[in-house]
């Protein structure tokens, strides 16, 4: 954990890493798709030889240029790009973004959502359509090839 953006403030990315990086099939790929947790399980190997401060800045221009790849591939121009999440609180994965995008950067709050509970309420939104028996992904949302719903109730 990088309190800040802290530790990354005083690093310096490695570039070339960030485009060995960007050559995941994954990038090129046209959306819809999505991602989880265990998409990139290589990410730590790319950053492992190098000190903690430039590790920590790496990461951050890995997400800066992930971002700037993913605008390239919307079917129209994006006008802005709204943050939420932890990443939002990282000035320097904030200052990365304003520098690589050319569109207005925001947290969420600016909005008037709430960039730490977005998540929960997206997953409550998702829990609320199984509950009703209602599609949870599709082609339009995730590239699946029908609507699907995305789990069940279990009860004790």
């Amino acid at each position: 954990y990088d309190a800040h953006g802290a530790l990354a403030a005083t690093g310096t990315p490695d570039m070339d890493v960030v485009r060995a990086f960007l050559n995941t099939p994954y990038f090129r790929k046209l959306p819809p798709k999505s991602l989880d947790r265990n998409s990139f399980p290589q990410i730590a190997e790319l950053v492992a030889h190098m000190n903690d401060a430039d590790g920590a800045a790496t990461l951050c221009a890995i997400i800066a240029a992930t971002v700037a790849t993913g605008m390239e591939l919307m079917p129209a121009p994006v006008s802005q790009v709204l943050v939420c999440g932890g990443g939002r609180h990282n000035p320097v994965i904030m200052s990365m973004l304003r520098a690589g995008l050319g569109v207005p950067v925001l947290a969420v709050e600016h909005h008037g959502l709430n960039g730490d509970m977005l998540e929960a309420q997206a997953f409550a939104y998702l829990a609320a359509r199984v509950l009703n028996k209602r599609p949870t992904s599709g082609p339009s949302t995730t590239g699946a090839p029908v609507f699907i719903g995305g789990g069940e109730l279990a009860r004790p």
